[in-house]
């Protein structure tokens, strides 16, 4: 029933032709399909380690991708094998859920789910781009919080009580609530620019507010 899940999610994702393999005939695969083989582990305990992993990969070396699915999970060494080499694992419950372990698992079932050429390739290309436009985050933050430092100590002669700089401060934690979305969670490319938009935005707003204080600091 597990290798049957296995076989009814990949269809979800696009792999139409997946089928479970014969017993005996599977050369170390549970499911193939065209441009996609995987591997089921029934574990009820310990978490799939690193060697499973290695294995499919080995196995499935004919297809485009190897999807590796379990019950319990995936050991920190199997997760970092997987995403060097472009292994999707998945987990599911006894209640039937599927739900993506990494990056690569994530990548694979957004967009195939959603009809967009996908393979391995693509996978890197969007971790490049998502490196890229991180930097480019990171870069526009350090601006905003240089420019913020500058205004706060401009403001530090009110003690806080000036409305500007209750304005600086709320921007400062705007900026800080941006940095938190993106900061060591697993986001799309899109929604790290997006921040970055976001972050772009309130700079301007907040050189606004500093020509003000330089304007009334007398």
């Amino acid at each position: 029933m597990a290798e049957a899940l296995a076989a009814w999610h990949m269809r979800t994702i696009g792999f139409r032709d997946a089928e479970v393999t014969q017993a005996g005939v599977d050369g170390g695969l549970d499911v193939v399909a065209a441009e996609g083989a995987a591997q089921v582990k029934h574990y009820s305990t310990s978490p799939v380690g690193s060697p499973a992993v290695q294995q499919l990969r080995g196995a499935a070396i004919g297809h485009q991708w190897a999807l590796f699915y379990a019950l319990s999970g995936f050991t920190t060494s199997a997760v970092a094998f997987a995403d060097s080499a472009s292994v999707a694992l998945l987990r599911y419950t006894e209640s039937g859920d599927v739900t993506p372990v990494n990056a690569v698992a994530s990548h694979l079932t957004e967009r195939r789910a959603a009809n967009t050429p996908s393979t391995p390739n693509h996978f890197q290309l969007d971790q490049e781009a998502a490196k890229i436009s991180q930097q480019y985050v990171e870069e526009l933050a350090g601006q905003f919080l240089t420019s913020a430092e500058k205004a706060i100590e401009a403001v530090r002669p009110w003690g806080g009580t000036h409305p500007l700089a209750s304005a600086v401060m709320a921007e400062t934690d705007n900026v800080q609530a941006l940095l938190s979305q993106v900061n060591g969670n697993r986001v799309s490319v899109d929604d790290i620019i997006r921040v970055g938009e976001q972050i772009l935005v309130a700079r301007n707003r907040l050189l606004g507010i500093s020509a003000r204080l330089g304007a009334s600091g007398d």
